[in-house]
């Protein structure tokens, strides 16, 4: 339930609440986001936070609980009266949860969430004002490989099916006013996708070779399947290569499909090796077993070529 809380308050429930819950405007500014981590499904980011409040009855920012948060640092931390209300602020610099879907890869996009709390009041009591005016991003933060596509913030309760053992409500739910950060990103460079792949269709140009092996030689049977060996050995080792650096070891991205495509497409070059040598046991003509390699081969080249339309053209239609 709960994240990194700056204060180690206990929940207080709407018993404590006023007829209309207390509200203060919050912000902010992000500096950078940094340190993607597919694996441990995170991200880090750094800005700063601000809070206005009407009075000193709330101080958000000493109860702010960082809902989705594995670790937070709060620095530079002050707070000022202007015009009669509270003007708190702080610095900010967190490890946030958030799942990276790479299925789509290289067409994926996220919207990374950033959600605050008020530890010690619920939504009755006192709820969150978005500064949707003052809240921005530094346009010149480095995002490696990244575009920003779009950024908001907004505020909504959130619905726990717990009262947290108040004594005075043991049972039902609570809400708390939930403060979200949305940093949406795309991806802007496709070299890593490139990079993933150019292996993939290396190994089925070369599987392809097999195809103008005479099979005539019975000893060619054993050059041609090694030949198909091969490439499968180098497919199976990239998709291998690709599973780690996209940390989809339980499911199939858009890289993965392509290295699925070429297998099946080399396990029919296999078939066909194996059909040709029937064929030519039983003593067709040599003008026979080339017409039946070379509309294999079409068949393949045309059916991969496919394949990898649709499969590329689905996942960029899908993000």
């Amino acid at each position: 339930m709960f994240g990194a809380a700056i204060a180690a308050s206990p929940r207080l429930v709407s018993a404590q609440a006023a007829d209309t819950p207390a509200s203060c405007t919050v912000g902010v500014d992000i500096l950078s986001i940094h340190g993607i981590d597919f694996d441990e499904n995170t991200f880090d980011v750094e800005f700063w936070i601000w809070s206005v409040c009407p009075d000193d009855n709330f101080k958000p920012l000493q109860t702010m609980d960082f809902v989705n948060a594995n670790d937070v640092t709060v620095s530079l931390q002050g707070e000022t009266i202007e015009s009669g209300r509270y003007w708190d602020y702080a610095k900010v610099e967190g490890t946030f949860r958030y799942y990276w879907d790479l299925t789509d890869f290289p067409f994926d996009h996220h919207d990374l969430q950033i959600h605050i709390e008020n530890a010690d009041w619920d939504a009755s009591a006192f709820v969150f004002v978005p500064d949707t005016a003052g809240s921005a991003y530094e346009p010149d933060m480095p995002l490696e490989g990244w575009s920003l596509d779009s950024f908001s913030v907004d505020s909504a309760p959130y619905t726990y099916q717990t009262t947290y053992g108040d004594p005075q409500n043991p049972v039902g739910t609570s809400d708390y006013s939930r403060f979200t950060v949305h940093v949406a990103l795309e991806r802007a460079d496709y070299n890593s996708f490139f990079k993933l792949t150019f292996v993939v269709y290396i190994a089925f140009l070369i599987s392809l070779v097999s195809y103008f092996v005479n099979l005539k030689n019975p000893a060619m049977l054993a050059a041609r399947l090694g030949v198909i060996s091969g490439a499968l050995f180098t497919v199976a080792v990239s998709l291998r290569t690709a599973s780690d650096a996209l940390s989809s070891e339980e499911e199939i991205t858009l890289v993965g499909k392509i290295h699925v495509a070429a297998l099946a497409a080399i396990l029919i070059d296999a078939i066909a090796a194996l059909a040709t040598q029937l064929l030519t046991e039983r003593g067709r003509s040599e003008t026979e077993l080339k017409r039946f390699d070379r509309n294999v081969m079409v068949l393949v080249v045309i059916g991969f070529i496919v394949a990898n339309i649709w499969l590329i053209t689905s996942a960029a239609r899908h993000s």
